[in-house]
């Protein structure tokens, strides 16, 4: 109500009627109240209201102006008064808003006042007003204005971009998110229709989205691409909605953007990853697959189907399990099952049943592909075709394998061959003779000695190349390992008239090693030195210790080696120099030999040269055996003594070979040592022999025709009063598992042809 209001309610020429029934209740509907205040009176008339009854204690009287304004704020009252007075002053109407106090409770209360200006008819000044209780209102209003702070806040820190459009598109209001997104001002953009912004392409979906959107009132949805004023586009999910009025008339929409521009590039590089995935698994020969977390086939490629005969339908109905080989399945599965357990990736070689029902050999590897936790949420696996390979290298091993079988009947060939040959040198000598015929017996001794070392040497690569040599380490001073190398050597060094150096330490050298090869090892580089250093020169072999490290040097004053042939001096079948008339005297395997050998013991071996003519050093490097003292000194007596030898006259020897120069070639060498010796050409024959002579040693050939020397050995051991008869392995196989087959079979000793005369006398010596 304002003053308008006032005088439509004040009757003409009389004093207004506050008691009005029809005015009271619009007053109390509205919570209202009228006063009147005669100024010169002073006299303040406030028209009977139910709010203003309410808030006043009972029996409260306002009648002159100083009791209204005792019903305000304090705070308000002096400028309430001021605003009237300037009023007064001026015979003027005045409005006000101001706080009264509910003098029942404290309450504060806002109201709001229209007063009217007016004289009566004895020309006396007169004000006559509304007031009016505006609490809950203003409650209202502050309500409103906080929500709308509170919305205005969230739409312009809103992480999303938030946009008013006009219903043709234009832009009413945008959020920073929106400015940044499309990369305008709030001003540039306010010129703009969301089409203006839009990528071309893009329009005629975004158009038909509003226009569904303002037919229907349904959200619309869409990913869609926008334009930056520098011609780059973003991708962005815009979702917009209708604003209606309280009749349900669309007033404006309301639009929501998220950028997604890495989000659709990652999915674009997805789908090409996959679509390259896709061409390579159909394009690749190998078997490609992919299963669940649990197994269950979800993809095969072209290959696989091809091969298998089987459609994914058949896969996911059958498994794979139906593939693989009858003897691969159980250790397959358990692969799967391990596999499924752990995620972790594995490889297997099996056979896989082809769809005409042949199965061949295949490499596969198991991959998986992992979630965000780590989880194996798919796997992935590979299977190469390597039937071809496989049976190569099946028929690879065939070869190699019977390759050391014709290298192993070779060496027993030819130690059948040198056999007699050997026996009747070793004869001829103890037979005696003038110096010439000494001579000659000396040379074929010597060249005889290198035949046996070159077939020894043949099957010695022949093991190490196919891995079979199996070291048996004890704890060894390498003093003695040299020693024995020593006297192994020592004919070919005397042979060329070369001086010998050979430094020892006092102390024991202990190393974790196999004896008869270290001594091997440096019988090899020894040979080497003689062979490579011309008549008369000299040799030095120097055994140390260095830290942790026991090192044995070879070196000699020989025709070197080339720079240029240092890297491959332990290549097999290398010989440095081969126009030099001593390389005729081995086939360069020596040292591929020694090298493999040392690296089996964990070592190395290294060379030094200056060049041709210069000489060469060859040094072994071997790690100490832990914890090991040495205490002894060298040349310490034994605190045993020697066992005295036995007399090797009259000794009964049978000496039983199907090769008849060979065992009387050996026959005359034990002949010439004392023994009273026989000879069986035949197993039958020996057998007989044994009955009627009792030999004491049996000197037994394995391979004859007929009754075996195995066949033999076992028909001897069977007998009781044959327990104290010695058996001697007489045989051209010298690798270790006929030397543990021998042993197997009963027989006391093993001897490889051809036989050392000293070998004999200590046969006999024994028995």
């Amino acid at each position: 109500m304002n003053t308008a209001d006032i005088d439509a309610a004040m009757p003409k020429g009389h004093e207004p009627r506050p008691d009005d029934e029809r005015l009271h209740m619009a007053l109390d509907a509205t919570r209202m109240a009228i006063w009147e205040w005669d100024v010169e009176a002073d006299r303040l008339v406030v028209s009977s209201s139910r709010w203003i009854n309410e808030d006043l204690p009972a029996g409260y009287q306002i009648s002159r102006l100083e009791e209204g304004l005792a019903l305000l704020h304090p705070d308000d009252v002096a400028g309430y008064r001021q605003q009237l007075q300037d009023a007064v002053r001026r015979g003027a109407d005045f409005s006000s808003e101001f706080r009264a106090v509910r003098l029942t409770d404290g309450k504060v209360l806002s109201v709001v006042q229209h007063a009217k200006c007016f004289r009566d008819e004895r020309g006396r000044l007169r004000y006559v007003g509304v007031i009016r209780d505006v609490t809950e209102q203003k409650a209202a209003e502050a309500a409103l204005r906080a929500s709308e702070a509170r919305l205005a806040a969230i739409f312009a820190q809103a992480a999303v971009g938030l946009s008013e459009l006009s219903l043709d598109g234009r832009f009413l209001r945008v959020n920073d998110e929106v400015c940044r997104m499309l990369g305008r001002s709030s001003e540039s953009l306010a010129a703009l229709r969301m089409a203006d912004v839009t990528y071309p392409d893009d329009v005629s979906r975004s158009s038909d989205a509003l226009a569904r959107l303002l037919e229907t009132g349904r959200p619309a949805s869409l990913d869609k691409r926008y334009v930056k004023p520098d011609g780059s586009t973003i991708w962005a999910s815009t979702i917009i909605s209708r604003l209606d009025d309280a009749d349900g008339r669309p007033t404006a929409l309301l639009c929501a953007t998220v950028e997604i521009t890495e989000r659709v590039q990652a999915l674009e590089d997805l789908r090409r990853s996959e679509a390259v995935f896709r061409t390579l698994g159909e394009t690749v020969p190998a078997l490609l697959w992919m299963s669940d977390a649990e197994g269950r086939p979800v993809y095969q490629n072209p290959a696989w189907r091809n091969y298998t005969g089987l459609t994914h339908a058949e896969a996911q109905q059958h498994g794979w399990e139906v593939l693989p080989h009858p003897d691969d399945l159980p250790w397959m599965i358990e692969h799967w099952q391990r596999a499924i357990r752990t995620g972790e990736p594995f490889e297997l070689l099996f056979r896989c049943r082809r769809h005409d029902g042949e199965f061949r050999w295949f490499l596969g590897r198991v991959r998986p592909v992992r979630d965000a936790t780590g989880k194996a949420m798919r796997w992935v696996g590979a299977a190469i075709d390597i039937d071809d390979q496989q049976r190569m290298n099946e028929a690879l091993r065939d070869v190699d394998r019977r390759k050391d079988e014709f290298l192993a009947m070779l060496a027993h060939e030819l130690r059948n061959s040198l056999a007699p040959l050997a026996s009747s040198l070793d004869a001829l000598r103890l037979a005696g003779g003038d110096a010439a015929a000494q001579k000659l017996h000396g040379a074929m001794g010597r060249q005889m000695e290198n035949l046996v070392r070159l077939v020894d040497d043949l099957l010695e690569v022949s093991r190490i190349t196919s891995g079979k040599i199996e070291l048996r380490r004890d704890l060894v001073d390498l003093r003695d390992a040299v020693q024995a190398a020593l006297e192994t050597s020592l004919p070919l060094v005397d042979a060329a008239r070369h001086r010998l150096d050979v430094t020892l330490p006092g102390e024991p050298v202990m190393v974790s090693a196999d004896p008869i090869r270290m001594r091997q090892v440096v019988a090899n580089l020894l040979n080497n030195a003689a062979k490579y250093t011309p008549p008369e020169g000299s040799i030095a072999v120097a055994l140390r210790v260095e830290q942790h490290t026991a090192t044995i040097s070879v070196s000699d004053k020989g025709i070197g080696i080339a720079r240029e042939m240092l890297p491959r001096v332990f290549d097999m079948f290398l010989q440095t120099d081969r126009d030099h008339k001593r390389a005729q005297e081995g086939l360069g395997i020596g040292l591929a030999i020694v090298r493999s050998l040392v690296e089996m013991h964990g070592g190395r071996v290294e060379v030094h040269s200056d060049g041709i003519g210069a000489g060469s050093e060859f040094t072994v490097r071997l790690p100490l055996a832990r914890g090991v003292v040495g205490s002894s000194q060298p040349g310490a007596p034994s605190s045993g003594k020697a066992p005295s030898a036995k007399s090797t006259v009259g000794r009964r020897v049978l000496v039983v070979d199907d090769n008849e120069d060979g065992a009387a070639s050996i026959e005359a060498v034990l002949t010439f040592l004392g023994g009273d010796v026989r000879v069986a050409y035949n197993g039958e024959t020996a057998l007989e022999l044994l009955e009627s002579y009792r030999p004491e040693l049996v000197l037994l050939d394995l391979a004859m025709p007929g009754i075996s020397g195995y066949e033999v050995a076992a028909q001897v051991r069977a007998r009781p009063e044959f327990n104290d008869v010695k058996l001697v392995a007489l045989t051209g196989w010298g690798q270790a598992e006929d030397r543990q087959r021998t042993k197997t079979a009963g027989f006391d000793f093993h001897l490889l042809k051809p036989v050392d005369v000293m070998a004999l006398k200590n046969l006999l010596g024994m028995v």
